[in-house]
């Protein structure tokens, strides 16, 4: 079994380590995330497993949290494969994302984890919650 670490200093920013870099594992009910310059956390990625081979790690059961400012972005997709070099995801399976006040579906995406950008590549739908459809709605009103 191998595992991921988050290490955190304050004042530096600070990544996921590989604790086992070389060779194949398998890890289940993992979590890992990284910071920002400040200290905050930029994204967490928890899974029901992983397994790792290189540069590459295919998730299962992804739930991807980004944090953008004050909002959180929650992605979830039942397999993920990601590049650990880029920090950079894709999938082409269904794919559900929400956060301030929008809830997206689809299938396919490309998640990068240090931009915290989700593309959703076919099938997309999106809805408008709470004040954020109502400032859309206006927005459209004025035009």
């Amino acid at each position: 079994m191998g595992s991921l670490v988050a290490v955190s200093i304050p004042g530096v920013r600070a990544a996921a380590i590989d604790a086992f870099p070389a060779g194949k594992y398998s890890v289940k009910n993992f979590k890992v995330q990284d910071y920002q310059d400040d200290g905050s956390v930029a994204w967490r990625v928890k899974g029901a497993q992983a397994d790792a081979s290189g540069r590459w790690v295919t998730v299962q059961g992804l739930i991807a949290k980004l944090f953008v400012k004050e909002d959180e972005f929650s992605v979830q997709s039942p397999v993920c494969r990601f590049d650990r070099l880029r920090q950079t995801g894709s999938s082409d399976e269904a794919v559900h994302a929400e956060g301030n006040g929008m809830v997206i579906d689809g299938v396919g995406f490309d998640l990068d984890l240090d931009r915290r950008r989700l593309k959703v590549r076919s099938r997309v739908r999106v809805r408008f919650q709470g004040r954020s459809a109502a400032a859309l709605l206006e927005s459209q009103k004025s035009e």
